[in-house]
């Protein structure tokens, strides 16, 4: 996710994305509008933080959180740059918000003793590997 925002979500043409008008939105969420194009830099840069706060372990709600809102709004914004890994990047970072996935190897596990090396239930795991499995066996069949 943390190379996905430069890429595939459109942070290295910021400018040319977000500074015309005429782009394609989701039918759904057409009252969905694209702030001012400083603006857009800084939900870049907090769906980045974000990402990187998931893959470190730093405070890891709020990275998803702040990952998640950011990500769904710049998904809904521009249609033009969907594809079918986009859906589960979305996917996977709410089913890592409400996971206990910074127990082990994370700054959280090493600030907070509690946190530490502590039991990670079966269904976090279980629910990651089956979405993986659902999505790349639908993608097999389309």
């Amino acid at each position: 996710m943390v190379l996905d925002v430069p890429q595939e979500r459109g942070l290295a043409m910021a400018d040319l994305r977000w500074g015309a008008t005429d782009e394609c939105y989701f039918p759904l969420f057409n009252f969905l509008q694209p702030l001012p194009l400083e603006w857009m830099y800084i939900v870049y840069l907090v769906m980045f933080l974000g990402a990187v706060g998931i893959m470190l372990g730093f405070m890891f709600r709020l990275s998803a959180v702040s990952f998640l809102v950011t990500y769904w709004y710049i998904f809904f914004l521009d249609k033009t740059s969907w594809n079918n890994h986009s859906y589960l990047y979305g996917i996977i970072g709410f089913l890592l918000l409400i996971s206990d996935s910074n127990r082990y190897w994370s700054i959280d596990g090493f600030l907070n003793q509690k946190v530490r090396n502590a039991h990670v239930p079966l269904w976090n795991y279980t629910l990651l590997r089956f979405q993986v499995l659902f999505s790349t066996t639908c993608r097999k069949q389309l």
